[in-house]
């Protein structure tokens, strides 16, 4: 699903982009992602001498600090200040966590894309709105320390002036699994991410 996710938002670029009567953009990022990591541990409640284990939750934080660059392409008018079109995005950048050991300071390259809807300031040529707002719905790709990837939604506030502010979220967490011999597969590991960055254009 994943693939063909991104091979067809890969198609409709490459098809689209010479596509006349819209507002194409090119923007520079920086972005400060929050990531959560949920382990699936075990630990003894009880004493040395008489152990009682039980499943625990323990929750580790990181930050992920990224530069990189972001195509704003607006394919469909729907209005005079509306329009559908994707989002395509790349960066890269270091973790950072005192909680994970040997992630801190890792290279992570951060894929996203997105199906947007865009109102107002940069929606369309045709739109004389000095600010705007946008949503999107896609997909989240994640290489580095601990690759994984997940559904992902945004929302975005646009200006005039070219200058972009937008929040996205992992709607459904990445799981890695244990295998054990008695239970099969088991989770083990879940990585959620909420990321907030700012955009302007070259």
């Amino acid at each position: 699903m994943a693939r063909a996710l991104k091979i067809i938002v890969i198609g409709c670029f490459c098809l689209l982009w010479g596509a006349n009567g819209h507002t194409q953009s090119l923007m520079k990022s920086m972005s400060t992602n929050v990531i959560g990591y949920k382990f699936n541990t075990v630990t003894n409640v009880g004493d040395e001498s008489a152990p009682i284990w039980e499943k625990v939750d323990e929750l580790r934080l990181a930050v992920n600090i990224a530069a990189g660059v972001s195509l704003e392409l607006p394919l469909i008018n729907l209005s005079q200040h509306s329009s559908l079109g994707i989002t395509l995005e790349a960066t890269g950048g270091f973790l950072v966590s005192s909680g994970l050991d040997g992630v801190n300071l890792a290279l992570v390259y951060d894929i996203p894309g997105y199906i947007t809807f865009r109102h107002g300031a940069k929606a369309n040529r045709k739109t004389d709105k000095t600010s705007g707002f946008g949503f999107g719905v896609g997909y989240h790709v994640s290489r580095g320390a601990l690759p994984y990837e997940a559904p992902s939604v945004m929302f975005q506030v646009n200006f005039a002036s070219g200058l972009l502010i937008r929040v996205s979220y992992d709607v459904l967490p990445y799981k890695y699994y244990d295998h054990y011999s008695s239970q099969g597969l088991v989770p083990a590991l879940k990585i959620k991410r909420l990321g907030i960055g700012f955009y302007a254009p070259f």
